[in-house]
């Protein structure tokens, strides 16, 4: 009887482990939520991918503004005028600062339009808001690149 005993136990528990272990691939959706977490991790990449792409569109207009900004100064202390070139030399600085003004816009606005994307996508993909407000609350971080 006591064989009997272990015997069933170790069946029993080798039946409750197996599905555990025998669950390969990853739910599409929480059980408890109804949450879609592949429509969310897509969601995630697009934001990403997207935050990545504006950043390198205002990494390459800072860089072709430090190159005109050098190139115009550069020229400007040729000049041997002095007026002439401090005139040239006030320009260079303006266009400059207009240049990385426009960067900054640029990017700023594709990262408010890519978070309320993003946003759009958590409702869609049936995401409370107590959920996602990690995501949604960390879009300030992105502004500061």
């Amino acid at each position: 009887m006591f064989q009997r005993t272990i015997v069933v136990g170790i069946i029993l528990l080798a039946v409750a482990v197996t599905p555990s272990f025998a669950q390969t691939t990853t739910p599409t959706t929480t059980p408890m939520t109804g949450i879609d977490l592949a429509c969310m991790q897509l969601a995630v990449e697009r934001r990403d991918n997207a935050i990545l792409l504006a950043f390198g569109n205002k990494t390459a207009a800072v860089q072709t503004a430090l190159t005109q900004r050098r190139d115009a100064l550069k020229s400007a202390w040729g000049e041997t005028s002095p007026r002439q070139r401090r005139r040239l030399r006030a320009s260079a600085w303006t266009s400059y600062r207009e240049l990385l003004i426009d960067a900054a816009q640029d990017y700023r606005q594709a990262s408010r339009t890519t978070w309320g994307q993003f946003k759009a996508s958590a409702r869609t993909c049936r995401v409370p808001s107590n959920e996602s407000g990690v995501d949604v609350s960390s879009s300030g971080n992105d502004q500061g690149l």
